[in-house]
C-alpha cells in the first residue's frame, strides 16, 4: 500500500506540475517530494476511529502507511535527481523529445500571458455569475413562491418558475459566454494547443448552467419533467440567442453606466471646462487645439516638419510636441516627428480629419505586420558527435550566420552558461537553449 501511495503521488503530482508548464525534471522531483502521506493523517484516522466511521482493521493500516512514507520521504527527496536521470535514460527518444518540446513551449518568455488572463477571467466569470444565480434560486423558495401563492391560485408554481427563469436568463447567458468576448481570448483561441483547454472550460460553464436550471426546476417537479424542461429552455436559448445577447448587453451597459455615472459626469464637466477655456480665443475662426498621438507605424515618423509642409498643404500649426518628459514649444522646421510623440495642433474640424488620415498607418503596412508576426519559442537541442555545430563558435555557426535563432544558454558538464559570448565554442554533449522563430528552431531540434 505504501508503494502504491508513493507511486500514485509521483504520477499525479508530477503530471499536474508538468502540464502547468514546468520542466520534466522539476515535475519528476516534485512528485517524489510529495510521496509522504503526512502526520495529519494520524489525527484524521484517530478521529474516524473515535466516531466509529473507521474500522479497527483500517486504522493500523493508515498509521503504518503514514509512518513508512514519512520515514522514506527524505530519501526520495535526496535521490530525486539520480532517479530522474535513470528515468530519462529509460524513456524512448521520441517520447523524451516530445516531452521536452512541450515543456519548452510552455516556458515561452512573454511579458504577460494571455492564457493566464483567460484563466483568471474564466474563474472570475464563474464566481460573479454563480452568486446571483444561487441567490435567485434561494430567494425564490423563501420569498417569491409564498408571495405568488398569496396573490394567485391554481398555478403559482408555474408562474414562479417562469418569473425566476426570466431573472436567471441574463446571468446564465453571461455565465456561458461573458469572458469569450475579449482580445486575450481571441489570441489564445487562434493557437491550436489551447483549444482543448478552452473547450473544457466551455464544457464546465455549460454544465454549471444546466445544473442551475435542473436543480431549480427539480425542486418543484420530477426529474423527468425537469430534464424535458431543460431541453426546451436550452432550445429557446439557441433560437433566440441574438435577442438574448442584445438584452444582456443592454443590462450590462446600463449597470456599468449607473456604477460609473458620477465619475463620468465629473470627467465630462472637467473636459467641458478645459475645452471652453482652451478654445475661447479661437472661437471666431472655428479653430481649436487638438492632440494627436503619432502611431509607431505612421508614415510621417522620422520626418522633419519642413518635409511634411503641413502648414502649406493642410493649413495647420503645431503649437507643441511632447516626447516623454521632453516638451518642445513652437517647434521649428528642422524638428522631426517621432513615433509616440503627442502633437498639439491648432486646426478646424475639417483639418482635424485630414491630419488623422495623414497620421494613420496605411492598410498595406498593417496587413503586412499581421502576416509577419512570427511564433517565437524557447527550445533546446544537444550537440551530438556528428553535429555540424561541433567545435564551432556561436559567431561563425549557421545559427548566427543564417539567423536561425539566438543562443541564450548552454548547459555543459552540469553547469549553466547564461547569455554566452559569441566566441564560445560548441562542445560535444552541450545542451543549447535557443530562442527564435518556431519554423527555424524546429529545423535545429
Amino acid at each position: 500500500i505504501s508503494f502504491v501511495v508513493v507511486i500514485g503521488q509521483l504520477i499525479t503530482a508530477g503530471t499536474g506540475t508538468f502540464i502547468s508548464g514546468n520542466s520534466l525534471k522539476t515535475s519528476f522531483q516534485t512528485g517524489m517530494s510529495l510521496g509522504s502521506v503526512g502526520e495529519f493523517s494520524f489525527i484524521i484516522a484517530g478521529l474516524g476511529l473515535s466516531l466509529k466511521v473507521t474500522s479497527d482493521f483500517l486504522y493500523p493500516v493508515i498509521i503504518a502507511v503514514s509512518g513508512i512514507t514519512a520515514f522514506i520521504s527524505p530519501y526520495f527527496i535526496r535521490s530525486g535527481e539520480t532517479v530522474y536521470s535513470l528515468f530519462e535514460k529509460m524513456l524512448p527518444e521520441k517520447w523524451r523529445k516530445g516531452l521536452l518540446r512541450y515543456s519548452s513551449e510552455a516556458q515561452t518568455i512573454t511579458a504577460a500571458s494571455d492564457w493566464e488572463n483567460v484563466l483568471k477571467s474564466f474563474i472570475k466569470n464563474v464566481l460573479v455569475f454563480s452568486i446571483p444565480l444561487i441567490a435567485i434560486i434561494y430567494l425564490t423558495g423563501v420569498f417569491l413562491l409564498p408571495f405568488i401563492q398569496s396573490k394567485f391560485s391554481g398555478i403559482p408554481i408555474v408562474i414562479t418558475i417562469i418569473v425566476s427563469l426570466l431573472l436567471m436568463a441574463p446571468f446564465l447567458w453571461g455565465l456561458v459566454l461573458r469572458n469569450e468576448r475579449n482580445e486575450s481570448f481571441a489570441q489564445i483561441y487562434s493557437q491550436k494547443k489551447y483549444r482543448g483547454p478552452i473547450w473544457i472550460m466551455r464544457g464546465i460553464k455549460i454544465f454549471l448552467a444546466i445544473f442551475f436550471i435542473v436543480f431549480f426546476i427539480n425542486r418543484f417537479f420530477s426529474l423527468q419533467v425537469t430534464l424535458f424542461a431543460a431541453i426546451i429552455i436550452f432550445s429557446a436559448f439557441f433560437i433566440f440567442r441574438k435577442k438574448i445577447q442584445a438584452f444582456y448587453d443592454r443590462i450590462e451597459n446600463r449597470f456599468i453606466l449607473n456604477l460609473n455615472d458620477r465619475e463620468l459626469q465629473d470627467q465630462l464637466k472637467e473636459a467641458e471646462q478645459h475645452a471652453s477655456i482652451r478654445n475661447i480665443a479661437l472661437a471666431p475662426w472655428d479653430a481649436h487645439l487638438v492632440t494627436f498621438d503619432v502611431p509607431p507605424e505612421s508614415p510621417v515618423a522620422g520626418k522633419k516638419l519642413d518635409e511634411l509642409q503641413w502648414r502649406e498643404q493642410l493649413g495647420v500649426n503645431i503649437a507643441k510636441i511632447e516626447r516623454g518628459l521632453i516638451t518642445k514649444l513652437i517647434p521649428g522646421k528642422d524638428d522631426r516627428i517621432y513615433p509616440g510623440d503627442k502633437l498639439y495642433v491648432i486646426c478646424t474640424d475639417w483639418q482635424e480629419k485630414k491630419l488623422n488620415a495623414v497620421l494613420r498607418p496605411s492598410k498595406d503596412i498593417l496587413k503586412a505586420g499581421d502576416m509577419m508576426q512570427p511564433d517565437v519559442v524557447l527550445d533546446k537541442f544537444t550537440i551530438e558527435k556528428d553535429s555540424p555545430f561541433l567545435f564551432q563558435s556561436i559567431r561563425y555557426s549557421p545559427i548566427k550566420t543564417q539567423s536561425l535563432g539566438l543562443v541564450v544558454g548552454i548547459e555543459r558538464d552540469g553547469k549553466r552558461i547564461l547569455n554566452p559570448s559569441s566566441d564560445t565554442i560548441f562542445q560535444e554533449n552541450d545542451v543549447i537553449w535557443i530562442v527564435g522563430e518556431k519554423k527555424k528552431v524546429d529545423l535545429l531540434t
